[in-house]
C-alpha cells in the first residue's frame, strides 16, 4: 500500500497515533472508543476511528489487518456508514482471545444488532471484503486472503455511503493494529 493509494480518504474521529511505515499503517486507537447504538437501552457510542472514502456507486472493497491481541472486544475491521445511526461494521470482536469470534453489526435507525461466527483459533491477521450493488451489500472474511467466507447479506440505504476501515478499543488496555492494505475495485 502506497501513501498515494490513500488519496481521497478522510478520518472520522482521527486517532492521535498513526504511523505510516514500509507501506503499512499502524494505528493505536484511543481507549474507551467504539461504534454502538441502542436506542432501547439509551446508549450511543460514536467515537471509534474510521478511515473512509465516500462513494455513490457500487464497489468491492478489500482490507487486510494484522494484530497481536484481540481480546476485550478490541476491533479492527471494515465499516460502511451513512450516519451515526445507520452503519455496518465487521471485525474480530471477542470477549477474550481464547474464544475468538468474527462479529458483525448492523445499526438501522439507531438500533444495532450483533451476530458472531466462532473461529477455531485466534488469528493474527484477517481480510475483509464488502461488495455493494445499489443498496444491497455482501460481507465476507478470510484467514488467508484467498478463500473468502460469506458472513452476511444486508441492506444499507443511501446514495453517498462512507466505506473504509475502522478501529476501536472499548477497554482501557493497550491495542494496536496494522492496516496492510485497502483497495476498491
Amino acid at each position: 500500500m502506497k501513501l498515494e493509494d490513500l488519496k481521497g480518504f478522510d478520518w472520522y474521529n482521527e486517532p492521535e497515533n498513526v504511523i505510516f511505515n514500509g507501506g503499512f499503517m499502524t494505528i493505536i486507537p484511543k481507549s474507551e472508543t467504539d461504534f454502538w447504538q441502542s436506542k432501547g437501552h439509551d446508549f450511543a457510542k460514536d467515537n471509534g476511528h474510521f478511515f473512509y472514502k465516500t462513494t455513490s456507486s457500487g464497489f468491492t472493497m478489500v482490507a487486510h489487518w494484522s494484530f497481536a491481541d484481540a481480546g476485550n472486544f478490541k476491533q479492527c475491521g471494515v465499516m460502511l456508514r451513512k450516519d451515526c445511526e445507520n452503519w455496518f461494521k465487521v471485525s474480530l470482536m471477542c470477549q477474550n482471545a481464547a474464544n475468538p469470534e468474527i462479529g458483525h453489526c448492523l445499526s438501522a435507525g439507531g438500533n444495532a444488532d450483533w451476530a458472531v461466527v466462532p473461529l477455531l483459533k485466534a488469528p493474527t491477521a484477517l481480510w475483509y471484503k464488502i461488495v455493494r450493488q445499489g443498496n444491497d451489500c455482501l460481507c465476507f472474511y478470510s484467514a488467508d486472503g484467498v478463500y473468502f467466507v460469506k458472513l452476511r447479506q444486508f441492506y444499507l440505504e443511501g446514495r453517498n455511503i462512507q466505506a473504509g476501515v475502522y478501529i476501536c478499543n472499548p477497554g482501557k488496555d493497550n491495542f494496536q493494529a496494522v492496516l496492510e492494505n485497502i483497495s476498491f475495485i
